[in-house]
C-alpha cells in the first residue's frame, strides 16, 4: 500500500536516476570492451604495432595476381613440401576440425577487430592482441589451440605440455612459457605470464599508466596517415638509454661510406625520442613512411654535409633517359665532409683518408683532392643505370653478356676551372686501361674529342681496324666505350658514349633543377624486365651450374623470375626532410590487372 500511494516519487526517483546514469559513467565491462590495445598495454611498452584490417591484407597478399605468380612458381612448391612444415599444416588442420571453419575465415573472423603487437622492456616480452566482433570466437580459439596443443604433446609422450590457469575469472592457457586466453573480445598471446596479466588487469578496470598514457605516444599517433593499413611507433630514447645501437649512434662511424648515406639520418635518429611507421597499401601500391620527429640542433656542424649549410640541400631534378632501369640522385657535400674527416672519423681513418687525397690527386695533374677539385665539383649528384635501346648503326662486336650502361653525373659551382683536370683525370685513366688491356690480349681503347652543341664530349672507343668482321657473342668489355662529357655546370662519367650523349641533351635541358627530397632513387620495372631478358640465356645457363638443373627446370626458373619482375611497375625511395620531421619514404608500384 505504500508503494502504491507513494508511486509519483518512485516514479521521479526513477527518472532521475536514468538521468544521471550516463554521468556517472559506464559499467566496469563497458569501460572494458571500449579500452583500445594501446589502453591495454603497459606504459613500458617500448615497441607498438597495429593492423587495422588485417583482411585486407591478407586479401592483398594471397590475391594479387603477383602473390598468384609467386604460389604459381616452382620453388614456391616446392618449399611448401618441406619437412619442417609438416607440423604446422597438422596443427592448421587441427584447427580447422575442432573450430569447424576454415583457417582463412577464422583468422578474418578473429581478427576483424584488428590485430596488435607489443613489445615490453620491464618484462622482457611480448604480446599479440588480436580482436574479434563475435565475442565467443577469442574464447572458442583459446580452448581449441590449447586442445590441439595437449593432443599434439600426448603424441610425443607429454601429457602435461598445457596448463590451465585461472585469473580473476579469465581462463588461461599455459604452454612451455607461452601463454595465450580469450579475455572479453581480445585474444591474447604472449611469452611472459606477466606481460599477460597486466592485459587482463586493464581490461579488467586496473588503473596501472598504460601506454596510450605516454604523451609521446599520443603526440605520434596524432601524425599517423589517413588510410594507413599499418602503423608502428618506436620508443627511441628508451632503446638509447639501454645502450642498444650505442656504436649506430656515435659521432664517429669511423665508415666513410656509411657516413656519406646515412650520417645526417642518424644525427636525427640520435636524439629523436621516437619512430613511427606509416604503412599504406592498395591493390597497386605498397608504400611504407618512417618519420623521426627533428629537434633544433640535431645535425652537429660537421654533418652540415648533408642537409647543406641551412638543412635545405635538395637533390637535382632526376635525368630519365629511355631505359633507365636505376636512378639515385642527392644532395652530398663531399667536399664538406672530406674535409671534415678529422671530427667525423678515428685518427686510423682520417689518416687513410689523408694518403686517399694524395693518391687521388696525382690523377688531377697534381691539384689538391680535398682541398680543390672536391669543392669545385658540387654537392649535387646522380648515378644511373640505364638499359640502352638497340642501336640500329652499330658495327662493333656485340657481346655475349649484355650490361646495362651507367653514368655518374655532377653538377659543379665552377666548371671552367673543373673542366680541364676532369679531363685529365680521364685521360690518364684511359691511359691505365691500355697499359692493363695490352698485358691482357684487349684491343686498344682510342680517345676522341668532340665539340658538340650541348658541350664537349671526350669518349674511348675500342680500336676496330678496316675489314675486321662485326663479332657476335663477343668479349664483355665491348659493353663499354667510357665517356666524359661536360654541358654547362653539368659533368657526366658514363660507360658508354651513347649514353653520355643522351644525358648532355637532357642535362641542358633541365639544368639547376632541383626537388624537395634530399635523396631520391627510383628503380623502373620494365627497364630491369628488359636488361634481365636481354641475357635469359646466360642466366638460364649459370642456373643450371649452381643449382645443378636441367635445361627445362633452368628454363622455368627464369621465366618465372621474368614473369615477376614484368608485373612490378617501379620502386621508389625518398628521404625528405622539413623543420619538424625527417621521412624516409619507400614504395612499390604493380601493374594493375589490365596492363
Amino acid at each position: 500500500m505504500t508503494l502504491a500511494r507513494n508511486w509519483k516519487k518512485w516514479l521521479m526517483l526513477l527518472l532521475i536516476a536514468t538521468m544521471l546514469m550516463p554521468l556517472v559513467g559506464p559499467t566496469r565491462s563497458a569501460r572494458a570492451a571500449e579500452k583500445t590495445a594501446a589502453q591495454l598495454m603497459p606504459e613500458t611498452t617500448v615497441f607498438y604495432a597495429e593492423i587495422a584490417h588485417p583482411d585486407r591484407v591478407l586479401a592483398t597478399l594471397l590475391d594479387h595476381p603477383l602473390s598468384k605468380k609467386i604460389q604459381a612458381s616452382p620453388e614456391y612448391r616446392q618449399g611448401l613440401k618441406a619437412p619442417q612444415l609438416a607440423p604446422l599444416y597438422g596443427v592448421v588442420d587441427a584447427m580447422e576440425l575442432k573450430m569447424d571453419m576454415k583457417w582463412r575465415p577464422m583468422l578474418q573472423k578473429l581478427t576483424d577487430g584488428g590485430l596488435y603487437v607489443g613489445v615490453d622492456i620491464a618484462s622482457k616480452g611480448g604480446v599479440l592482441l588480436a580482436k574479434s566482433s563475435d565475442p565467443e570466437l577469442p574464447g572458442r580459439f583459446a580452448d581449441a589451440l590449447a586442445d590441439v596443443a595437449r593432443q599434439t604433446a600426448a603424441e610425443h609422450g607429454n601429457d602435461n605440455a598445457v596448463e590451465r590457469r585461472d585469473y580473476k575469472g579469465i581462463v588461461a592457457y599455459k604452454i612451455n612459457k607461452g601463454v595465450h586466453a580469450a579475455v572479453g573480445p581480445w585474444l591474447v598471446i604472449s611469452n611472459q605470464g606477466d606481460l599477460a596479466r597486466a592485459v587482463a588487469d586493464a581490461y579488467l578496470g586496473g588503473q596501472a599508466p598504460s601506454l596510450d598514457d605516454e604523451t609521446e605516444f599520443r603526440a605520434a599517433r596524432s601524425g599517423r596517415r589517413d588510410g594507413a593499413a599499418g602503423w608502428a611507433y618506436l620508443k627511441m630514447r628508451t632503446l638509447r638509454e639501454m645502450g642498444v645501437g650505442r656504436e649506430a649512434f656515435a659521432n664517429r662511424l669511423n665508415n666513410p661510406g656509411v657516413e656519406f648515406l646515412l650520417g645526417g639520418v642518424l644525427s636525427v635518429l640520435r636524439r629523436a625520442d621516437f619512430v613511427t611507421l606509416d604503412l599504406l597499401a592498395d591493390d597497386t601500391s605498397l608504400r611504407a613512411a618512417i618519420n623521426l620527429p627533428r629537434s633544433e640542433g640535431d645535425i652537429p656542424k660537421a654533418r652540415a654535409f648533408y642537409f647543406g649549410p641551412e638543412g635545405e640541400g635538395g637533390a637535382p631534378k632526376p635525368l630519365r633517359p629511355e631505359g633507365t632501369l636505376l636512378n639515385l640522385t642527392m644532395y652530398r657535400d663531399l667536399a664538406a665532409m672530406w674535409n671534415a674527416a678529422p671530427d667525423l672519423f678515428d685518427e686510423d681513418t682520417a689518416a687513410k683518408l689523408a694518403k686517399a687525397d694524395t693518391d687521388l690527386s696525382n690523377f688531377f695533374g697534381g691539384r689538391p683532392f680535398g682541398a680543390e677539385i672536391l669543392p669545385a665539383i658540387g654537392p649535387r649528384s646522380q648515378l644511373l643505370v640505364v638499359q640502352m635501346p638497340a642501336d640500329p648503326d652499330a658495327k662493333g662486336p656485340a657481346p655475349q653478356i649484355k650490361i646495362p650502361a651507367a653514368a655518374f653525373v655532377l653538377q659543379s659551382p665552377n666548371p671552367e676551372k673543373i673542366t680541364p683536370f676532369m679531363k685529365v683525370a680521364f685521360q690518364t685513366l684511359i691511359a691505365f686501361a691500355n697499359i692493363d688491356g695490352a698485358s691482357k690480349g684487349r684491343p686498344t681503347l682510342m680517345l676522341t674529342n668532340e665539340k658538340r652543341e650541348a658541350g664537349d664530349l671526350v669518349s674511348a672507343e675500342y680500336l676496330v681496324m678496316p675489314g675486321d668482321k662485326p663479332m657476335a657473342n663477343a668479349e664483355v668489355y665491348y659493353n663499354f666505350s667510357p665517356a666524359l662529357a661536360i654541358s654547362g655546370d653539368t659533368i657526366i662519367i658514363a660507360s658508354t658514349k651513347r649514353l653520355a650523349e643522351s644525358l648532355m641533351t637532357l642535362a641542358k635541358a633541365q639544368a639547376g633543377q632541383t626537388v624537395k627530397s634530399n635523396t631520391l632513387l627510383e628503380i623502373n620495372g620494365a627497364a630491369t624486365h628488359q636488361a634481365l631478358a636481354a641475357n635469359r640465356e646466360q642466366l638460364i645457363a649459370q642456373n643450371m651450374i649452381k643449382e645443378g638443373h636441367t635445361r627445362e627446370q633452368a628454363e622455368a626458373a627464369i621465366n618465372g623470375l621474368l614473369q615477376l619482375v614484368e608485373l612490378i611497375k617501379a620502386a621508389d625511395v625518398h628521404l625528405t626532410r622539413t623543420d619538424k620531421t625527417l621521412s624516409l619514404e619507400l614504395g612499390v608500384q604493380i601493374k594493375p590487372v589490365s596492363e
